[in-house]
């Protein structure tokens, strides 16, 4: 598989495959600011169990359909996808939507 080939997400017995994305500022400052108003609501605290502050997602899912296919962007690469890195992957972007996502090379198949 190498850059610009057109690929699938490949459907086995463990169901879909997740792509992920790198979450940008806005959508954190999003999810911070719900974080604050459920704070001052009273329905929700600022930190986890073990007393620390909360941290907004550094990723997210992006949408793979069945009949999705995707364009490879880079064929090989090791993002840092929350925190910690995600080695043998690939960046595609996806025909239908046009948002790219990485995803490990194991999942996907060429067309």
């Amino acid at each position: 598989m190498k850059k610009g080939f057109q690929v699938k997400v490949k459907q086995d017995r463990w169901g879909d495959r997740r792509a992920l994305r790198h979450t940008t500022h806005e959508e954190q400052q999003k999810w911070y600011e719900k974080l604050y108003a459920e704070c001052r609501a009273g329905r929700d605290v600022g930190y986890n169990c073990a007393g620390e502050s909360k941290l907004a997602p550094l990723c997210t899912a992006i949408e793979v359909k069945d009949d999705d296919t995707f364009t490879v962007v880079r064929s090989r690469c090791c993002p840092v996808l929350g925190y910690h890195k995600q080695p043998k992957s690939a960046l595609i972007r996806n025909n239908r939507t046009g948002e790219e996502g990485y995803i490990k090379r194991i999942h996907l198949e060429v067309v």
